[in-house]
């Protein structure tokens, strides 16, 4: 009777960007609807139709399978092995060495996008007013990263040659939230149908877990918005040269003067560098909109 909706659908996605064995990921998703406007209760009021629906999936995916300096992303599960050199320890003389810059992992796997999500959808008065709306929220599970806090030191090799067999492993996750809307009147002008209609979407996406390395919570990226803007914190410019003298040296640009940018010393160390790094903010928008006359 179009009242209640079960759909169940997969999809089977095969990468060649997986080592063998890893290269298909089964992918299900469930959606439940409901159309109260076929109840009883539902039949003297302003809707036209309603539907309510809530959908959820574990979608496997390879598009976020890419990094720096490998943004196609293929062969990532395997090592890299490159001629190097150094000086031999008695005579001075040039050895040639072949050294690890990448260790393998057979057991990567495709990115999981688990989502769930919320809907509404429906018309008034004889489809004078259409609306459709969805929250949704769900994670980015299992990003490529070089995770150096699941290896011991030993690992990696510092100084020259450089060497490491940290190989790279589904670590990183982000969570993702927001929701979307749109809105149309309709009306039939004569022989001419208008639309006017307007659209829009809200999203935020904040990194869950990281590999982080730092000496300050407030150096962390995890509960930050992944699209962030990372700086030195501006109190404002230098009066004079006392002003100067009386504040932490700063590492960045040439001898400081006065009417120049002073920043915050995060950490307290006397020295302005790279460790007083901090979140500023987003660089791209949150909110999204549309607006429609047809």
């Amino acid at each position: 009777k179009h009242k209640y909706y079960v759909d169940f659908s997969s999809a089977l996605p095969y990468s060649a960007k997986l080592p063998e064995g890893n290269r298909l990921g089964f992918s299900p998703t469930v959606t439940l609807g409901w159309r109260p406007v076929k109840e009883d209760f539902f039949s003297n009021t302003a809707f036209d139709d309603l539907m309510l629906t809530v959908s959820g999936g574990i979608i496997n995916h390879d598009m976020d399978i890419s990094v720096d300096g490998n943004e196609m992303g293929y062969y990532l599960y395997k090592p890299i092995v490159q001629r190097s050199g150094w000086y031999s320890w008695a005579d001075l003389g040039g050895e040639a060495a072949t050294s690890f810059q990448r260790g393998a992992n057979p057991a990567m796997t495709f990115v999981k996008r688990k989502e769930l999500n919320l809907g509404v959808r429906g018309s008034l008065w004889d489809r004078f007013l259409t609306f459709d709306a969805n929250y949704f929220v769900g994670k980015m599970d299992g990003n490529l990263a070089l995770v150096h806090s699941l290896y011991p030191i030993y690992f990696t090799q510092v100084g020259y040659p450089t060497s490491s067999i940290i190989p790279y492993v589904n670590y990183n996750i982000d969570n993702r939230s927001g929701f979307d809307f749109s809105m149309y009147f309709n009306q039939q002008v004569s022989a001419v149908d208008m639309t006017l209609g307007v659209s829009g979407m809200y999203s935020n996406t904040e990194a869950e877990r990281r590999d982080e390395n730092i000496s300050a919570d407030y150096q962390t990226s995890i509960g930050r918005h992944i699209s962030g803007i990372w700086g030195l914190q501006n109190l404002g410019f230098f009066r004079d040269q006392d002003d100067v003298n009386n504040s932490p040296e700063q590492a960045f640009g040439e001898q400081v003067r006065p009417g120049d940018i002073k920043y915050k010393d995060q950490n307290g160390d006397g020295i302005i560098d790279n460790n007083d790094m901090v979140y500023l903010g987003r660089w791209d928008t949150p909110f999204r909109l549309g607006v429609n006359f047809t």
